[in-house]
């Protein structure tokens, strides 16, 4: 055995889908949210949250609080694109690396 590897580009994707679903997710959660309270004809505010029957259960304080996540984006968006960044630079330098030294 060489000791050599292939180049890990299954575990730079994970980490491309780690970084999207922090940065994208509270927005996905506040969408999901919406879409379950107008297909059970149930309205979404900011300002308080209302009954929203759902199988005999009221799920309007659930909705709500993942209605309310949709402004966390104003957070994990912002650290998103620094995680793209760093993931970018890091596969960068991973790349040349591993060229230079299968180059060899």
């Amino acid at each position: 055995m060489s000791g050599r590897r292939g180049f890990p580009a299954l575990r730079y994707g994970i980490a491309l889908v780690l970084i999207g679903l922090v940065a994208f997710g509270p927005v996905l959660a506040a969408m999901a949210a919406d879409a379950i309270a107008t297909a059970n004809g149930c309205s979404m505010a900011d300002g308080a949250d209302h009954t929203c029957l759902i199988g005999g259960l009221d799920l309007g304080p659930v909705l709500y609080f993942f209605y309310l996540l949709g402004w966390l984006t104003l957070i994990t968006l912002p650290l998103g694109v620094i995680g793209l960044m760093v993931w970018g630079v890091v596969l960068v330098v991973h790349l040349v690396r591993y060229s230079t030294r299968k180059a060899s």
